[in-house]
């Protein structure tokens, strides 16, 4: 465990006796492995049972990413999870979905832009209302010129519903305009569960405002927070001048969560003694 030097295993050590206590994670390159499949991979097997083993000792686990909600719980499939999609604008909860209220202000304009589409695409192509998304799907279509046609009218219907227009793999999505960083998705999680500390794992550009943001809250006494970056091929290096702890890689972050559950067990089992 190189990552564990003096200075990471005292801040993770002050984490550790924090009653109220939360582990959020990113999803791909984090806990599971980039895969050109862009509907994405499940968790290591490990990672997922760390994940679990965790989530009996601690009050939150939470994994946050850009991905929907609905497919984060399919892929990591462990219900006692809280998993933020669209970088949060999205909560799955328990079998609940709940929206941010960038979303619910944003609903009358995407059941507009929903009315707009049916009215002017072909009848092939599948809309799904995602509640902070609209997804259309291309699959249907297999002319470059058919699908340009409805890239373009996607963009312009988005446009006019002061919506924002996003590009997938076979799919066009139309956005709330506001778009939430990490930091903010993560405030208000520790916000919402009332933690007094957090660990936040990640490892791209969009992790960025994470890091930042739990430095801010643990400067500033709110919550006392660790940023753990974990290094790859595509980790940006403003991510290891932000972390406070970097890993190696997916394999890292098992050696990490299993070092965490192990130290929270222990730590649980000499409260409940004292008690």
């Amino acid at each position: 465990m190189d990552w564990l030097n003096e200075n990471a295993s005292s801040m993770l050590t002050t984490l550790i006796g924090k009653s109220a206590l939360g582990v959020v994670t990113g999803m791909d390159g984090t806990i599971a492995p980039v895969v050109e499949d862009p509907d994405g991979s499940p968790p290591t097997p490990r990672c997922r049972e760390l994940l679990h083993a965790l989530s009996q000792v601690t009050p939150l686990v939470a994994v946050l990413s850009a991905r929907p909600a609905p497919d984060l719980h399919a892929l990591v499939d462990l219900p006692e999870l809280l998993y933020a999609g669209n970088r949060g604008l999205e909560m799955w909860n328990g079998g609940r979905m709940d929206f941010a209220p960038e979303v619910e202000a944003s609903r009358p304009a995407l059941e507009a832009a929903m009315s707009a589409l049916y009215s002017m695409i072909d009848t092939r192509v599948q809309i799904e209302d995602g509640g902070s998304v609209l997804m259309v799907h291309c699959d249907t279509l297999d002319d470059a010129d058919q699908i340009d046609a409805l890239r373009a009218s996607v963009k312009t219907v988005a446009e006019e519903n002061g919506l924002r227009y996003f590009e997938a793999s076979r799919m066009l999505e139309i956005r709330p305009s506001m778009v939430l960083d990490k930091g903010r998705s993560l405030e208000r999680l520790v916000q919402a569960h009332n933690l007094e500390a957090v660990v936040y794992i990640g490892n791209d550009m969009g992790d960025l405002e994470a890091f930042k943001t739990v430095q801010q809250m643990r400067s500033s006494g709110r919550c006392y927070g660790v940023g753990v970056a974990v290094l790859n091929d595509w980790t940006p290096t403003q991510a290891e001048e932000r972390a406070d702890v970097m890993v190696q890689g997916t394999a890292g972050v098992e050696e990490l969560l299993d070092w965490l559950y192990r130290a929270r067990r222990d730590w649980s089992d000499h409260e409940a003694s004292v008690m």
